[in-house]
């Protein structure tokens, strides 16, 4: 699970925009209750 913030970094990459070099895309997740995960996971 990824935080929606997490999108952000990657449409701009796929966008296509040039960049000026390597770029990282850092995906992180935990400001979730564990105890949601197995519920938002059978949605998908």
């Amino acid at each position: 699970l990824v935080e929606y913030s997490g999108a952000a970094t990657v449409a701009a990459l796929l966008s296509g925009l040039e960049t000026r070099g390597p770029v990282a895309a850092v995906i992180s997740g935990g400001n979730i209750d564990p105890s949601r995960i197995p519920e938002l996971l059978d949605a998908v």
